[in-house]
């Protein structure tokens, strides 16, 4: 029997076996066999099986499009080949970035400056009420908070599509170090940390022990706090107790940042090193990440990769799950801060550089692993 005379059913399960270079290259074979290689439904099977970690993150039209759409970035994200742009210079270094929907937020100096990347325009430039540097901010759906006063013992709060000034309350004695905010929770950290309720202007709990440093990280979730106190040992606390309920050693220097989601905790330290710490084993640390010439200022993680930044210039991309280094980026220059998302990434240090993964580079463009 000729293949063309099977059941259309059949021949429709025989493809839905069929990988995406085999599927393009049946589609050359005659008009029936194309229109079953282009159909939506194996597309779709074959994006989800291969890119779960991107699966849904948007409403698809067209499956094959997208997939090898997605497939070009996932293999510049994997090879460190990107299109790079310097955005803008500034005359002061560029402390922080955060990067979401479109809405970049930069702090330089005394301003905290909001770009829209759609527009490629400039939203606002809020200045702090003193004319000393902007020691923390966060953006969550359309509020910006940021400390603020004199001695930044203040909380300001933005419209973040505006930048007008919504609000603004007294929120600790102490120089608040950085802020955290989730909907109308905000964490603050200074010599202890605090949770408030913003809406209300009410505090909820203080977390707080005898401590050597200010805190200078923090990240939260609905039953955890996670903070570095300008020292070697990150803590763990219970939010809705405030008690204290693990202490992570294993760095050797000062912790420069971490992030905290979907029971992972990624730090990085002066130490030059990398550690990720898995919250369903108590917090174990289940990698160190070395190569790091210099200390690890910024890092930022999603369902697959790590990347993070060092005062070597160099961007380093790893793997989540293995730890293994995918790729190097050079910058040359120092990575104080960076944010991401599936297709750009954003560094700041005295220039705020854009690397576009979406593009078609050539490999030797940027970088290599050695």
């Amino acid at each position: 029997m000729h293949v063309n005379a099977l059941p259309l059913e059949i021949l429709e399960l025989i493809f839905s076996y069929l990988e995406a270079k085999e599927l393009t290259c049946t589609a050359g074979v005659c008009r029936s066999w194309r229109a079953l290689a282009n159909n939506q439904h194996f597309w779709q099977a074959i994006y989800k099986k291969t890119f779960f970690h991107w699966y849904g993150e948007n409403e698809r039209v067209d499956w094959k499009k997208d997939f090898w759409e997605t497939k070009r970035i996932h293999t510049n994200w994997l090879q460190g080949s990107a299109k790079q742009n310097i955005l803008n210079g500034f005359r002061h270094t560029i402390r922080q970035l955060q990067f979401e929907k479109n809405i970049l937020v930069n702090s330089c100096g005394p301003l905290i400056q909001i770009w829209d990347l759609i527009t490629n325009q400039k939203i606002a430039s809020i200045k702090n009420d003193n004319d000393f540097y902007v020691k923390s901010f966060q953006f969550n759906n359309d509020k910006l908070v940021c400390s603020a006063g004199d001695n930044w013992t203040n909380i300001n709060i933005y419209n973040v599509h505006t930048g007008k000034l919504l609000d603004k309350f007294k929120g600790n004695e102490l120089a608040i170090q950085c802020v955290q905010l989730n909907n109308n929770e905000l964490l603050i950290g200074s010599k202890q940390i605090v949770l408030w309720d913003i809406e209300k202007k009410k505090k909820i709990i203080s977390m707080s022990e005898q401590q050597r440093g200010l805190v200078n990280c923090l990240q939260f979730d609905q039953a955890l706090v996670i903070s570095s106190h300008k020292g070697k040992k990150i803590r763990v606390w219970d939010k809705r107790t405030g008690n204290r309920v693990f202490t992570l050693r294993g760095h050797t220097h000062l912790i420069h940042c971490l992030q905290y989601k979907n029971d992972c905790l990624v730090t990085g330290s002066k130490d030059s090193t990398v550690r990720i710490w898995d919250a369903r084993k108590s917090f174990n640390c289940r990698g160190v990440l070395e190569g790091h010439k210099g200390s690890v200022r910024a890092l930022q993680f999603d369902n697959w990769k790590i990347v993070t930044g060092s005062k070597d210039t160099d961007l380093r991309i790893w793997e989540l799950s293995s730890g293994k280094l995918l790729s190097k980026v050079a910058t040359q220059e120092p990575v104080y801060t960076l944010a991401f998302d599936s297709k750009y990434l954003f560094t700041g240090s005295s220039l705020l550089r854009l690397y576009d993964f979406s593009s078609y580079v050539k490999r030797k463009s940027l970088c290599s692993v050695s």
